[in-house]
């Protein structure tokens, strides 16, 4: 290659170069560049050293001239290698180029440096340099009998195709040159000339090409398609997911939907046709339940799950002290199905009113919190409670020290 080794270096918004690039109307090479810097001071662990960037393969390139950001700039022993090309040669003058380096970090964010930018001056040339046009041969080979079928003159299933051995292998000695670019022509697959002999060799050779690019197409294919694919996914769903311990539950509806079509699916073992997005379950659930939808699009497969809990409740409220604690003085108070002591709750707790709070004794001594200070509250009861569904288990009562206290909010820890 032609190329002219250039070191940069940059020192804040300046940027100095050992040689300056001055070129002429069309000329084309290549630049490469080594890159110093006052501010960087390492690169993927790599400590600069004498002010030269180290450039690991982690590091991509591209450069920009003008408004444009040139493909095909990468990066060769520690240099920016960049291919100046015909196109940023054409107009006389002043033009700038400006280097981007840059690369993936650890958390997937994309790092980014520019260099200063910097300029390159075209002048014009005494004369354009005119690319070649290809030598086409404008003879046919050797002029064969007139029954054979000829190009732009033949007629399908009337004219009859030549052999390859009369026409394609024999040829005129004195045109040796156009003999050979001929054969190499069609043994390539190359172009049709008019009035030219059309030979079972070239047919055979289409063919060959076609069947070949045909393969190719096909590896193409698959290769976009492992490119574009997407794994298969699912949003699943319970028509109700919370009860109460010893709440009998029937009716439960399952659905779901995918970001494509699966290629197969169960519901809880059950083979389902791939069109089927619900599931509606017959037993009879009174306790807690998960059910499992499995999928496949024929490369992943997917086994997402969807459950029912049962909880008992936890109590709370504002009230007068109760001549009794039982079960019926709980269900008075405001249930929250849950499955432990902690969370908040608001009560407007009035004159000869006290707080109260009660839960499973399983869940074990709460702490209270009231605008920020710890305690106020202490066990005045525990009973054996039955829930509204019949359900029984030990509960712990408590009540605040004070009573009347206004709107509050009590935190439990």
């Amino acid at each position: 290659m032609i190329r002219s080794d250039i070191d940069l270096s940059v020192k804040g918004y300046k940027v100095a170069l050992d040689k300056k690039i001055k070129v002429y109307q069309g000329d084309t090479f290549y630049l490469t560049f080594q890159l110093a810097d006052t501010i960087i001071d390492e690169i993927d662990s790599v400590k600069v050293v004498d002010g030269v960037l180290p450039l690991t393969p982690d590091i991509e390139a591209y450069m920009l001239v003008g408004n444009d950001k040139v493909d095909g700039t990468v990066i060769e022993n520690n240099r920016v290698v960049f291919k100046l090309k015909k196109e940023y040669t054409q107009e006389v003058g002043i033009h700038q180029l400006q280097i981007v380096i840059t690369e993936i970090d650890e958390e997937g964010e994309r790092e980014i440096v520019h260099t200063p930018e910097f300029n390159y001056e075209v002048k014009e040339a005494i004369g354009i340099f005119e690319e070649p046009e290809p030598i086409i041969p404008d003879v046919p080979p050797p002029t064969p009998s007139e029954d054979y079928a000829r190009v732009d003159y033949a007629i399908t299933n009337e004219s009859m195709v030549a052999k390859a051995s009369l026409f394609d292998l024999e040829g005129d000695i004195k045109n040796e040159e156009i003999v050979i670019t001929y054969l190499t022509d069609k043994l390539e697959g190359g172009r049709w000339y008019s009035g030219e002999v059309i030979t079972e060799l070239k047919l055979n050779q289409m063919w060959w090409v076609s069947d070949d690019h045909e393969g190719r197409l096909r590896t193409i294919e698959s290769a976009l398609d492992e490119l574009m694919y997407k794994p298969i996914t699912a949003s699943l769903s319970l028509s109700r997911t919370l009860a109460e311990m010893g709440e009998i539950v029937t009716g439960l509806r399952a659905t779901w939907s995918y970001n494509k079509s699966p290629t197969t699916q169960s519901f809880n073992g059950v083979t389902l046709a791939n069109t089927v997005r619900s599931y509606d379950i017959t037993d009879t659930v009174t306790t807690n339940k998960s059910y499992t939808l499995r999928a496949s699009d024929g490369k992943t497969t997917i086994s997402p799950s969807v459950g029912i809990n049962f909880y008992n409740g936890k109590y709370y409220g504002a009230t007068a002290i109760p001549s009794t604690y039982d079960s019926n003085f709980i269900l008075t108070l405001t249930k929250k199905l849950v499955n432990g002591r902690t969370g908040n709750f608001t009560v407007n707790c009035g004159a000869g009113q006290y707080i109260f709070f009660a839960i499973p004794a399983r869940f074990g001594s709460p702490s209270f919190y009231v605008g920020g200070f710890e305690g106020g509250f202490g066990l005045v009861a525990t009973i054996s409670f039955t829930n509204s569904f019949g359900y029984k288990e030990d509960y712990n009562i408590y009540k605040s020290e004070n009573g009347n206290l206004g709107n509050t909010t009590v935190e439990v820890k």
